[in-house]
């Protein structure tokens, strides 16, 4: 059996990975939003937005092109396997993802 304090480094891993996914995930998305002329003052103003005007297209092999307000500006294709590195040899355990490839339209 596992040590329980190895189980919680693993979640803390874990959840701070998401997190950070999450967090470049918006900065993405948000530049899409950006180079069709729509900024923000705050997330909130953003998140509004987005839910009023952006649309997501799904093709059957899982590439999403998002919309806003019907134009194109952002396509993302996800990666079927998460390519995981890690680097051993600095101080801190550093491991790299990617989840996929976007482009801005």
């Amino acid at each position: 059996m596992k040590d329980p304090n190895e189980i919680n480094v693993v979640d803390a891993i874990i959840e701070k990975s998401a997190f950070n996914i999450a967090q470049q995930w918006d900065t993405y998305f948000l530049e899409g939003l950006k180079r069709k002329g729509f900024e923000f003052d705050n997330p909130l103003d953003a998140q509004y937005f987005v839910k009023a005007n952006c649309k997501c297209a799904e093709d059957l092999k899982g590439n999403r092109t998002y919309y806003v307000k019907g134009i194109p500006f952002f396509h993302f294709k996800p990666s079927n396997t998460m390519d995981i590195d890690r680097d051993f040899s600095k101080p801190d355990i550093v491991f790299t993802a990617s989840i996929g490839e976007y482009s801005y339209l």
